[in-house]
């Protein structure tokens, strides 16, 4: 069994999950006779797989030949002492029960697998049981026994640092605290699973996983967050053809805009449900016409070639009986009649169904129109309670909510610690912005043998910085990444000419000047060399305990009063302990201490020379520690961000 639930799917469902059919059998036009013909001259290991693959084949459609298949595979199993086919024997027999809804027998077997593995101390198999049993009591309504059988997985997933199962142990135990109303710790541990889904990105689980939190944020009556949940639910199924889940997460929504009220977006996603269910069962009327089809083309085929065979065998006989022909004349004649009348029951089947389709069709319309018909009088209603204070106030929601959703947008832009860590081996990043986006940012890649190091710095902070810093980076993976340029100098000059073509189309050109201060660094680590060029910011690197600087030019990139000349390029031939320091104005312009002064760029001078012996990671959370001393009470002004590395 699978360890993955969602609040939406069945536990039979789920059983498919955990089926895993040996590579060598799992293809073919009738793999369960191929796999019976095999076992009749299988031996030994073969036989004990053979076996397996048999029950699972068997498990949904016949669960008692399943059963029976797992029962030889146990016999043969013991009789071997082979521990690995004992615990699949004990699974499928607890499922093949489970399915015959036997409950005390599936329980009996998955308990004799968890102590098969406790025996053998297999921490693996030991989880998987646990989770197994959950499901059972879970199935069962006895939903406090099954939550300790889940808790029991989840601390074995823990030790065995196993990420997918954590995930799945996580939501399921998020489910089972759903059923029981307790929303908050659904919440919290539907959480703990979306935060692991994040690393391993797949659609299907992060949509899940958005559609069960947005679920719970609509229990607990924070809409807004609902919304946004489900919402990237939608997104995620939409991108990857997930129409099951599209439709739960649809209806969500359509539920969470009828609870707020807002119920022309509620009918928009009632009729989006409907188009979906419509389609989906249109497609599945479809599926099985075309298999119907093809089962009638086969039986047709299957015929003609019998009536060839009995009509070579009539002209054979001929010779020797003319009665013996009509004889199989007759008897041709009457399968002709049977045949007749099996197609006859076949179309009056068909048309059977396309009423109960034509019916279904004609029950959701009815729905629509009474739904139709709340909403119009709900909507009266509505406007008679609405006011400017309650519409203020939701509409102060959704803008943070969006710059909440914006801050994501920008993380993913820029390269998180385990890229930066990649790239530079023994170096640190201090990233602190003031507000939920930032102006500032960082910004590296590898080109050939040489790694390119970017922080800038643009106009403003918040949302204004923010469009700044998505303009410079998708600039910049365009020039270094797309078009191969590695100088510094070119660098800058085409980022330039495209920022202040970017923003010259604005129509307030005079009334704003959007530009940004910037470093670049370009590292040929095989040649121990060094070329920077910088607009604004400069480049401190520590070499023999003493600071020097490659300075920057003194211009920005974006539109400027100062007359545009081309940037120019330093260089340096790199040191081994050399200490390198690339950073924006936001730390040493910082306000504190006791007479509210700014920290002053001399300062942070001194405070680097005195750290730069340490460990980049300890450097790092000096200065920290050196920041929040020094601003105290005092609010952020601006955001900080410093890089360090040692060659």
């Amino acid at each position: 069994m699978t360890k993955y639930f969602t609040s939406k799917v069945t536990l039979i469902i789920i059983f498919f999950f955990f089926i895993q059919l040996s590579p060598s059998h799992a293809e073919g036009n009738n793999p369960i006779d191929s796999l019976k013909n095999e076992l009749k001259s299988a031996v030994d290991t073969n036989r004990l797989s053979i076996l397996y693959d048999l029950s699972v084949l068997t498990i949904v459609n016949s669960p008692e030949k399943a059963i029976g298949f797992a029962n030889q595979l146990l016999a043969e199993a013991e009789g071997m002492d082979r521990k690995d086919y004992i615990s699949s024997a004990y699974t499928m027999l607890g499922e093949g029960y489970f399915y015959q809804n036997n409950i005390n027998k599936s329980t009996e077997y998955f308990k004799k697998d968890l102590e098969l593995h406790k025996n053998l101390q297999n921490l693996s198999g030991m989880a998987d049981a646990y989770n197994n049993l959950g499901i059972v009591y879970k199935n069962t309504g006895n939903q406090d026994k099954a939550l300790e059988y889940y808790k029991n997985s989840l601390e074995l997933d823990k030790k065995l640092k196993d990420s997918s199962s954590l995930a799945s142990s996580y939501n399921n135990i998020g489910v089972l605290y759903f059923k029981k109303e307790d929303y908050q710790k659904a919440l919290d541990y539907y959480k703990k699973s979306y935060k692991i889904e994040l690393k391993w990105k797949k659609p299907e689980s992060l949509a899940t996983s958005m559609l069960n939190i947005g679920e719970v944020y609509g229990r607990m009556g924070n809409l807004s967050k609902a919304r946004n949940y489900l919402t990237r639910s939608v997104l995620i199924c939409d991108s990857f053809k997930l129409g099951i889940t599209k439709e739960y997460a649809v209806e969500a929504l359509a539920s969470v805009y009828e609870y707020n009220k807002e119920y022309a977006k509620a009918l928009d996603y009632y009729k989006q449900l409907q188009n979906l269910r419509n389609k989906r069962i249109n497609e599945q009327t479809n599926k099985r016409i075309a298999e119907l089809q093809v089962k009638y083309e086969t039986a047709k085929s299957k015929k003609q070639i019998a009536e060839l065979n009995k009509q070579k065998n009539i002209h054979q006989i001929l010779i020797f009986s003319s009665v013996f022909v009509i004889s199989v004349i007759l008897i041709f004649t009457l399968l002709l009649i049977r045949q007749s009348r099996k197609r006859k029951e076949a179309n009056e089947a068909l048309q059977d169904r396309n009423a109960e389709i034509m019916q279904q069709k004609e029950e959701i319309e009815a729905q629509r129109d009474e739904i139709e018909t709340q909403r119009n009088e709900i909507k009266k209603q509505r406007n008679l309670a609405l006011s400017q204070k309650e519409h203020a106030e939701t509409q102060k929601k959704e803008i943070t909510d969006s710059i909440e959703y914006a801050k994501h947008i920008q993380e993913a832009l820029l390269p998180d610690l385990a890229q930066f860590k990649e790239k530079i081996k023994n170096g640190f990043c201090l990233f602190m912005p003031r507000d939920i986006v930032s102006g500032d940012f960082y910004w590296l890649t590898k080109i050939q043998n040489k790694t390119i190091i970017v922080t800038a710095d643009c106009t403003g902070h918040g949302v204004p910085g923010a469009f700044m810093s998505i303009i410079g980076i998708t600039y910049l993976n365009e020039i270094i990444n797309n078009e191969n340029v590695d100088d510094p100098a070119i660098i800058l000059n085409k980022l330039r000419d495209r920022v202040v073509k970017t923003l010259i189309t604005s129509e307030k050109f005079d009334e704003y000047k959007e530009s940004m201060e910037i470093s670049v660094c370009s590292f040929d680590w095989e040649n121990n060399f060094l070329q920077f060029a910088g607009a604004y910011n400069h480049l401190f690197y520590i070499r023999d305990n003493e600071l020097n600087i490659l300075k920057a030019d003194n211009m920005p990139i974006g539109i400027s009063n100062k007359k545009q000349k081309a940037f120019t390029n330093s260089s340096l031939y790199i040191k081994e302990n050399d200490m390198f320091y690339m950073f924006t104005d936001g730390y040493y312009d910082q306000f504190g201490g006791v007479n509210k002064k700014k920290f002053m760029l001399s300062t942070f001078k001194t405070f680097l020379l005195n750290i730069h012996k340490e460990k980049p990671e300890k450097q790092k959370e000096l200065l920290v520690q050196k920041f929040n001393e020094w601003k105290n009470n005092y609010e952020q002004i601006d955001d900080v961000l410093i890089l360090g590395f040692r060659v």
